[in-house]
Parts: structure tokens; sequence; C-alpha cells
């Protein structure tokens, strides 16, 4: 039976995002299931004095890219690897697994 809590835009919306995300994991199958491919933790703060919010690497991705799980990644960039050579992951500009708001408007 049809889920009628949600307007038919809505289901097809869902069902694209499940494809994005079903492509991105058969395409990056070894991403980090902690962080979805994205790298970061899920605290983020500001700091007051620079108006800049911080957010913390992911501690399960170790020095592994997140999204490809390549073992030459150097979060820190003091060894100055801050693209990965693999799938071209970047710290400053990082892209991990679709997400879903989960506020769709139907009253679910």
């Amino acid at each position: 039976m049809p889920n009628t809590n949600h307007t038919d835009k809505c289901i097809a919306d869902q069902e694209r995002w499940r494809e994005r995300v079903a492509t991105y994991n058969r395409r990056y199958p070894n991403h980090c299931k902690t962080c979805h491919g994205w790298g970061l933790s899920g605290s983020a703060r500001t700091d007051w004095d620079t108006g800049m919010i911080d957010i913390d690497p992911c501690d399960d991705c170790g020095d592994n890219c997140p999204r490809c799980g390549a073992k030459t990644f150097d979060w820190s960039g003091e060894g100055l690897i801050t693209k990965c050579a693999d799938c071209l992951f970047n710290v400053d500009a990082p892209e991990g697994e679709p997400q879903w708001d989960g506020d769709c408007g139907c009253g679910d």
C-alpha cells in the first residue's frame, strides 16, 4: 500500500534521493560509514573571534580518504595532501553521500 502521508512530488523526490545514495555507494563502496564520506564529525562550533565555523574531521577516517578509503590522505594539510589522488576528494570542499534534510513538509 502506498504511503498516503506524502505527496506524489515528495515520494518522487525521496526516490531520486535514494537512487543518488545508491549510485554514490556503488561508486565509492569504501567510503567511511561513520561520516558517510564527508570526512567531518557531527560537531561544529563557531570561532567567535573570526566568525568561522570549525568542524572537526571524522575520527574514524584517520588518514584514509573519507570518500574512497585511499590510505594516502592527510587532513592536517601539513603533508600538503589535501586532495585525494584516487577520487579527487578535496578537504577544502568536501562532498560525501547525498543527504536528505528530512523536512518534506508533508506532515509525516
